[in-house]
């Protein structure tokens, strides 16, 4: 019986103990003080936790924490150095002009959509589109029902991108390097669309 009521007082000290010990922190030995309840203090115990570990990374790595340093502030720098003593001025360097005269021979397809007969403002910006491009030494404007002009994709000519595709299929480089420009003009919608390569 005497062993009994010993381990029963032996099983409550134990009990009320671990009570004690579980209700400020997850550790043995931890005291009420140890609970950090505040986020302020947190925040403040996360900042300070994120410096050390900083101090530590830099301490292993000296000459990594060098380049992450000295490399952006050179770049920065330079950049500086260049902003202040090398200031181009807007004459020197000139507006570029993208121009097809630059290119070699190219064809300029253009389509004109147009249900009525009769003549419209968009009629008249087609021809002289066409016009335009034609004065160029190396461009060749055309319009897509024309088919004595050129005679690629014959049969894919409904519209500029049913022309285009066709063209793909059939001659990338073709498509790529001499078909720069396409225009649609359309009466009907009264819009016009431009296709750049």
């Amino acid at each position: 019986i005497e062993d009994k009521n010993l381990i029963e007082n032996h099983d409550e000290k134990n009990f009320e103990y671990d009570k004690k010990e579980n209700e400020f922190g997850l550790w043995t030995g931890s005291k009420p003080t140890d609970l950090i309840t505040n986020r302020y203090s947190i925040m403040y115990n996360q900042f300070k936790a994120l410096l050390a570990k900083r101090y530590i990374h830099i301490i292993r790595n000296k000459l990594l924490s060098f380049a992450q340093i000295a490399i952006p502030v050179t770049f920065v720098v330079i950049n500086l150095l260049y902003i202040k003593y090398a200031v181009i001025e807007p004459e020197q360097s000139p507006p570029l002009k993208i121009q097809l005269i630059d290119y070699n021979q190219n064809y300029a397809p253009y389509l004109f959509v147009n249900n009525f007969q009769q003549q419209t403002s968009l009629a008249n910006v087609s021809k002289i589109y066409e016009n335009f491009l034609n004065s160029n030494l190396n461009t060749q404007a055309f319009e897509l029902n024309d088919t004595n002009a050129v005679e690629l994709c014959q049969s894919n000519r409904q519209s500029i991108e049913s022309y285009l595709s066709c063209l793909g299929r059939s001659s990338f480089r073709m498509l790529n390097k001499q078909h720069l420009i396409a225009v649609e003009f359309n009466s009907v919608k009264n819009r016009i669309i431009g296709h750049f390569n």
